[in-house]
């Protein structure tokens, strides 16, 4: 069986989600980006580093939503092979 779950996110945030936010950022996409070039790289790290003025999660009309996949089963036996 599966779940989908989505979840709207918009400011004002608290301390715990924005964490949370930041924390994902960066267990998604890391500190670089190493799928962009050039100017996509520094535009990327212009709207999503926590140290940047720019941050996108500063911006007052910031606005996301995340999906994530909940599996779950049962194993009704099992066997190894040798």
């Amino acid at each position: 069986m599966a779940q989908t779950f989505v979840s709207d996110i918009n400011p004002p945030f608290s301390q715990e989600m924005r964490k949370a936010l930041v924390d994902l950022f960066e267990m998604r996409w890391g500190e670089d980006n190493p799928e962009l070039l050039g100017e996509d790289q520094l535009e990327y790290k212009r709207l999503c580093r926590d140290d940047s003025p720019d941050f996108i999660l500063n911006m007052p009309g910031y606005y996301g939503f995340f999906t994530y996949s909940l599996f779950w089963g049962r194993v009704s036996s099992y066997s190894t092979c040798s």
